[in-house]
């Protein structure tokens, strides 16, 4: 109830865009969204990001209550922005979606990412890495990480990192989703060359599956660059 009502606090002046993960591999088929998150992005340039826990019960039109990750298994990502803005009271029209092969790419699109894990987490990094690879058919090798602190991520380690839900449960998956996506954000901030992002926002919207256009991304990633 809390996080719903912080949701709607920010709702006046503010565009919203629905963030999905899923593991489904088969471009035409949705499966129950693992992650969801709305993006915030307010008139004069705020950014927040807010993660929704997938076991919240909802009334799922055409389906009765049901979790609220189901949503996007049942009607696409059009249903799960109608389910996400008729609960939290938002007006939410744009949507990325994106299973492990696509954030893998993303990630090693932008060089790989900065993060900071602990030793239970990079244990659970090495062993998830693994099976990310086999699930998405990666043969390239990854070195194992060796040290805790701030590490540097590929694809494959930082998904394996978004889906720890091992240490901590649920609520701490949702944390290490925002941090891989933060970091994500910052990675960006250091490509300062605007053709650069530029070709990264066409290769980008490449990946996920949404209904942003190229101008929406181009938003996106300037946002990015004044945090």
């Amino acid at each position: 109830k809390m996080r719903s009502e912080k949701i709607k606090q920010t709702s006046a002046g503010w565009k919203h865009i629905l963030l999905l993960g899923c593991d489904s591999q088969i471009v035409e088929e949705y499966e129950r969204s693992d992650a969801i998150l709305v993006l915030s992005i307010n008139r004069d340039g705020a950014v927040r990001l807010t993660s929704i826990m997938r076991d919240i019960r909802v009334d799922i039109p055409g389906y009765g209550k049901g979790k609220i990750n189901a949503a996007v298994a049942y009607g696409g990502p059009e249903l799960a922005m109608r389910v996400v803005s008729e609960y939290f009271d938002l007006q939410i029209d744009k949507y990325a979606m994106v299973n492990m092969k696509g954030m893998v790419n993303i990630i090693d699109l932008l060089g790989g990412i900065d993060v900071e894990i602990t030793e239970e987490e990079r244990v659970f990094i090495n062993h998830c890495a693994v099976d990310v690879q086999r699930i998405i058919r990666d043969e390239r090798v990854i070195q194992p990480l060796e040290h805790t602190g701030l590490v540097h991520l590929c694809g494959a380690q930082a998904v394996g990192h978004m889906r720890n839900r091992t240490n901590g449960a649920d609520y701490m998956r949702t944390v290490r989703q925002r941090q891989v996506l933060k970091a994500i954000a910052k990675k960006i901030r250091t490509k300062k060359n605007l053709p650069q992002l530029f070709r990264l926002a066409i290769e980008g919207i490449k990946l996920p599956r949404t209904n942003l256009n190229l101008m929406d991304l181009a938003q996106i990633f300037l946002l990015a660059l004044r945090q």
